[in-house]
């Protein structure tokens, strides 16, 4: 949006470095553009300049620097950790992501089928940490983790990090011949007999 602080003859000329400006509504003394970068545009700040003329003619001539980012670079994982490392069905797991850029919506993590739950951002906004509880339907061995999520520009990503977190089996329950042991210990305690007295 540019605006003016007093009437012009014609909308402002507005010029932008590898991209399109279209000036698309009026409001007062206020002129709304959308600008469409050029898709061979290199990353970085773009600069705009602007020129109008008032009723008395007057010119008018402003350069705005860096008033655009440019970003074509989808965000990528730098670091991903679980723990614990090796979990079996009921334990929680606390994941922690970091990613190469500030990212405002939390990305989506996957374990295996399963979501994880988002809790904070451990700082700022490229930090992120979830809570995962591992289903009684898991198997045991290594799960892959997904990673899902798309930066401030739009640019969307998705990795798959294997190698950080297993699921072990769960623990095994007393077996029948442990309990039937417990039991027949039980059944001899009680067969016992108190010592008889010694007569004279």
């Amino acid at each position: 949006m540019i605006s003016s602080s007093e009437e012009l003859l014609a909308p402002p000329e507005v010029a932008v470095d590898n991209a399109t400006p279209t000036l698309v509504a009026v409001d007062g003394l206020s002129w709304h553009y959308i600008v469409t970068v050029d898709t061979a545009s290199p990353e970085g700040m773009l600069s705009a300049r602007v020129t109008a003329q008032d009723l008395a003619e007057n010119p008018a001539d402003t350069v705005f620097n860096d008033f655009l980012i440019v970003d074509a670079t989808p965000p990528s994982v730098v670091s991903l950790q679980a723990n614990p490392s090796l979990a079996r069905p009921g334990d929680q797991v606390t994941l922690n992501l970091t990613v190469s850029e500030p990212i405002t919506d939390p990305p989506q993590i996957w374990v295996g089928p399963w979501p994880a739950s988002y809790v904070q951002p451990g700082k700022a906004d490229t930090t992120f940490s979830y809570q995962f509880t591992v289903p009684e339907s898991s198997t045991a061995g290594g799960v892959p983790i997904t990673v899902e999520m798309a930066d401030d520009a739009g640019n969307t990503a998705q990795a798959t990090i294997t190698g950080i977190l297993e699921f072990g089996a769960p623990l095994p329950l007393p077996g029948y011949r442990y309990l039937l042991g417990i039991l027949l210990m039980l059944a001899l305690g009680l067969l016992i007999r108190k010592p008889r007295g010694v007569r004279l």
